[in-house]
Order: C-alpha cells, then sequence, then structure tokens
C-alpha cells in the first residue's frame, strides 16, 4: 500500500509500524493474501483455452476469468511451475491448470479435461536446409524479396509524403467529403421517416437494391374490371365463329320489360307469378290493340 497523499494518524511511526499494520492489514494483499503462510495467494486467472468441467462437464471458453488459488507445485529445472485452483461457477467443482515451462503453455492437471483446439494458424517454420546450394538459393530469394519490398515501402512513402505535403489543403478536402456523406446519409433517415409515416411502419427499411427493381417491374397492378374484360376477352377469342350457337346477350331490366310486353300480357302475368310464386289472380283482359 503507498503512503503518497494519504492521511498519516497522529501516532505512526514509519520505524515501528507501516501503513497496512496501521490499517489493521496482516497482508498488503488483504483478504486475498490470508493464505499467504501457505503459499497460497488469490489472482485474476483467465482461461489459456477451452475446457471441459470435470463435475458438470459444461464447456468453458477460453478467457473466462477466475479468482484463483496460485501456488508452487514444482519446478521445471530453475523455472518454478504455478497451479491454479479454479472453482467451477455451476456446480462448484475444482480443477487445476498448471504452468508447463518446457512447452511454454498449460496444462490441465486435475479436474477438468482440456478441449479440442483448432490448428494453429501460425506458418509452419521451414526447416534449415544441409545442402549448400540449397541453402545459397533460399539466401539469395530472401534477399531479392527484401529489396522488393523496401522498394515498394519507399514508393509509397514518397507517395504519401507528396499528397500530404500542404496538410490544410488536405484537411480540408476530407472534410468536405465528409459533409458530403453525412448530408447524403441525412436525405436518405428523411426519406426512410417520411415512408415510415406515410405507410406506419415501425421497422427500418433497407435501401433498395437492383434485385428489388428488378422484382419489382414485374409485378402489375390492374382493376379487377380490366382483368375480367381481358379474360373474357381471351376466351371469346379462343372460341370457334364456324359453330352454330346462339349467343345469349345479357338484357337489361327496361329491355326486358319491353320484350315481355310484346308477347303479351298475359306471359308478363305468368312469368311475374312463376317468380315471385304467388297464386293467380282472375285478371280481366283488355285489348290494347283496339281504338277505342
Amino acid at each position: 500500500m503507498q503512503g503518497y497523499n494519504k492521511y498519516y494518524a497522529p501516532e505512526h511511526d514509519d520505524d515501528k509500524r507501516t501503513l497496512n499494520q496501521l490499517a489493521g492489514k496482516k497482508h498488503p494483499l488483504g483478504a486475498r493474501g490470508r493464505k499467504y503462510k501457505e503459499g497460497i495467494i488469490v489472482v485474476r486467472f483467465e482461461l489459456p483455452f477451452d475446457i471441459y468441467c470435470g463435475g458438470c462437464e459444461r464447456r468453458f471458453a477460453e478467457g473466462t476469468r477466475y479468482n484463483a488459488q496460485k501456488s508452487k507445485s514444482g519446478d521445471y529445472l530453475s523455472v518454478p511451475i504455478w497451479g491454479f485452483r479454479l472453482k467451477c461457477s455451476h456446480c462448484g467443482n475444482s480443477f487445476v491448470i498448471q504452468t508447463d515451462p518446457q512447452n511454454a503453455g498449460y496444462t490441465v492437471s486435475e479436474g477438468a479435461k482440456q478441449a479440442a483446439q483448432p490448428p494453429s494458424a501460425l506458418p509452419e517454420v521451414e526447416p534449415e536446409p544441409t545442402d549448400p546450394i540449397t541453402k545459397l538459393e533460399r539466401d539469395v530469394k530472401r534477399q531479392t524479396k527484401l529489396d522488393r519490398d523496401k522498394r515498394e515501402l519507399e514508393t509509397l512513402y514518397k507517395d504519401n509524403s507528396r499528397k500530404w505535403d500542404d496538410t490544410l489543403e488536405r484537411s480540408q478536402a476530407l472534410r468536405s467529403h465528409f459533409r458530403k456523406e453525412k448530408r447524403e446519409l441525412q436525405r436518405k433517415e428523411e426519406e426512410m421517416k417520411k415512408l415510415q409515416d406515410k405507410h406506419s411502419l415501425s421497422l427500418p427499411l433497407l435501401e433498395p437494391t437492383d434485385e428489388d427493381e428488378s422484382a419489382s417491374s414485374k409485378v402489375e397492378f390492374q382493376n379487377t374490371v380490366i382483368q375480367q374484360a381481358k379474360s373474357k376477352l381471351d376466351r371469346k377469342k379462343s372460341e370457334n365463329i364456324f359453330t352454330n350457337r346462339t349467343l345469349v346477350h345479357s338484357q337489361s331490366p327496361i329491355q326486358s320489360l319491353v320484350h315481355d310486353s310484346k308477347e303479351g300480357f298475359d306471359s308478363i302475368s305468368f312469368k311475374r307469378r312463376k317468380v315471385s310464386k304467388q297464386p293467380s289472380r282472375n285478371i280481366p283482359l283488355v285489348d290494347y290493340s283496339s281504338d277505342d
């Protein structure tokens, strides 16, 4: 515990007690060092790889953090091997992960199982050739590639220096470009909001693509009457005009009444009686053809 910018009690004496002792701490780490005499301290530890818990068989991903009890479990030559005892957050099972100085990694010693890891993405190191001619060819290729990369870097550096010779001009150009993009984005947002308000939509609308335009151009919106007329016209065109069939035309109510009056009043009353299904009445016949 550092004593800078801290309050010192009047009874404090640097020669007799430290600030930690004055605060009542037995160890500078506080509660994390309560097992310091046993060689154990509590540290924050991240899983170096995916593991399966031995108790609940759950999988814990790499980078999961735990409060681990760190202790020395051995030595490899002159390098100490540290063990980290962790506790599963689901079943309470404890497992130990140790450092592996020989392979520069970690190993699971008890209570858990390491999950299968994907193959390393690092390039494989080519073995050192034993033939001097092969070694000379490899060195020549490396030097050629190094010279080519150096020339490309110098070209890029010069081009960048030339473009940014006048920093004020380049800054103004960039800011002008950003302003145009900002105005275009604001315009699109306003159009989308108007469309949402028009159709009462709450979901955000995506920008139209070429596929959307081609699909919408194939859709035809027509009136129902026009569609019926077109279907009727197509049906008429498909009929044979040389067949002896009597075409039945639909008549209006006035035309049907005139047609019935020509046939006679009896026929009219008969048809009315047939339609209405009412009993007939004795209606006197009047000759409308005479002049009297």
